[in-house]
């Protein structure tokens, strides 16, 4: 990949940096790897790897194989039948950036590096956002039976009962799922939803992990990874979209207040054009950045 055009960016926030020699800003050397100075090319090749996804530690500024280190190393799959395979890398790093930066949705911050024969890959904190510190997080997938978790009203019933703090907590889970939409992740399902002790001691909803916008990758698909409603009920007549009734719906169902709702739909739409700022500073190719900003468009329609 030429890296020119990217030379004074920040592989880890896609800020403007004035350092050429290294791809990372203080505030992601410190944030994601404790001070650190890695270099953004990995010192191996992605064929000579084992199976991805693959823990890593940092020894020394470099990232070395380690079965109990505190990073995993990402990288396209291999497979065939996938639009943009070699984007995937980049496709998830934009997606955490855009929720973190512009959102201020808690979630990780991972990295952008290479390996020696210019692939992209991706750098993530193993435990989630809080980098060495293990989070002790049980997924929906776990607390609801299989015909229970296919959907997302079920959920934030889990949520009514075992959390204390649920009105904060509803409104956090309906933000989190009108974001996995707006960027299309078809890969949102009850194995990336989940609850999890904090340092207080007390349960909340995890923060948001798995982004991803299938969108990038795929010629057909569902909105988004699960129906909102139990049983299933839409109002939307278009395949890929849901409306804004269905969003309000939604809202009423699980117990969220309508004009909080009405506010998140409006500020993911509001944004649009710092979310198309971000894409454009993205290592993502040309055409499926033009791919995602059309979607997110669509979306932004949608909820009209």
């Amino acid at each position: 990949m030429d890296l020119i055009r990217y030379k004074n960016l920040c592989f880890g926030c896609l800020k403007t940096i004035n350092s050429e020699a290294n791809h990372y800003c203080s505030a992601c050397r410190k944030g994601i790897f404790g001070n650190s100075r890695l270099h953004h090319w990995l010192d191996f090749e992605k064929q000579n790897l084992p199976e991805l996804p693959l823990p890593l530690a940092l020894h020394r500024g470099k990232l070395l194989y380690q079965r109990t280190g505190s990073y995993t190393l990402e990288a396209a799959p291999e497979a065939t039948g996938i639009r943009y395979l070699e984007d995937i890398p980049a496709n998830k790093h934009l997606m955490s950036c855009i929720a973190k930066q512009i959102f201020d949705l808690e979630t990780e911050t991972p990295a952008i590096v290479f390996f020696q024969g210019g692939e992209q890959a991706l750098v993530r904190p193993r435990f989630g956002p809080h980098p060495g510190r293990k989070i002790q997080r049980k997924p929906f997938s776990e607390l609801l039976s299989s015909e229970k978790s296919d959907n997302y009203q079920s959920m934030a019933k889990q949520i009514i009962q075992r959390l204390p703090a649920r009105v904060v907590e509803l409104e956090n889970f309906y933000s989190q799922i009108l974001f996995h939409y707006m960027i299309g992740n078809t890969r949102a399902d009850a194995q990336v939803f989940g609850i999890h002790k904090r340092t207080s001691g007390d349960f909340g909803l995890s923060p948001l992990s798995g982004l991803y916008s299938g969108a990038i990758h795929q010629h057909e698909g569902s909105p988004i990874a699960l129906p909102l409603f139990e049983g299933g009920y839409r109002s939307s007549a278009t395949p890929r979209e849901l409306s804004r009734e269905d969003f309000v719906l939604f809202a009423r169902f699980i117990g969220v207040d309508e004009q909080a709702a009405l506010g998140y739909m409006n500020e993911y739409a509001d944004r649009i054009h710092d979310v198309f700022d971000l894409t454009e500073r993205s290592l993502m190719s040309d055409a499926a950045k033009k791919l995602f900003k059309k979607h997110y468009f669509d979306r932004v329609k949608s909820l009209k």
